[in-house]
């Protein structure tokens, strides 16, 4: 296979994930408004969407890696840093479009940290209102025991 279709290939690729990542990107700050006491439903249809973008992804990334390992096999090199954009038409674009990319994924996992500290946030909260719902039961059964039940005989009249 030629080093422009290994190119042509590498791109659609790419391409393919940029936009998936901007899709994980998108529904990352969704989640992040929803992280709330009355957004716990809403946050579990983002996670589920989230993950199907995630498998797509993934399956993208073999794809491009089986691609890559062919196309860095027949060029004879370990990576495209070792190529100028002159040397293969369309490495550039390529350069370009994997660059586009990181810099979404560092923007998608500060948003997922800040995601992940407010989920610790609401469940802490959540922790500490079960607690005091116990504790609350705990001294409601001290001071009203439930009432004590003595069994029931039937007694019979006639005889």
């Amino acid at each position: 296979m030629a080093s422009d279709i290994y190119i042509e290939k590498l791109q659609e690729i790419s391409g393919k994930k940029y936009e998936l990542m901007c899709e994980l990107n998108r529904l990352t700050r969704e989640q992040s408004l929803v992280i709330t006491e009355e957004g716990l439903d809403e946050l579990d249809k983002l996670i589920e969407k989230k993950q199907a973008v995630i498998d797509k992804m993934m399956a993208l990334d073999e794809e491009f890696d089986v691609c890559f390992q062919s196309f860095k096999k027949e060029l004879g090199v370990n990576s495209l840093d070792e190529l100028k954009a002159s040397e293969v038409k369309g490495i550039g674009e390529l350069q370009k479009t994997i660059s586009r990319i990181m810099v979404v994924i560092k923007e998608t996992i500060a948003l997922e940290r800040e995601n992940s500290a407010k989920a610790k946030k609401l469940l802490e909260t959540f922790g500490n209102e079960i607690k005091k719902l116990n504790q609350g039961k705990k001294a409601s059964s001290a001071y009203n025991p439930p009432p004590v039940q003595f069994p029931s005989y039937f007694i019979d009249r006639k005889k």
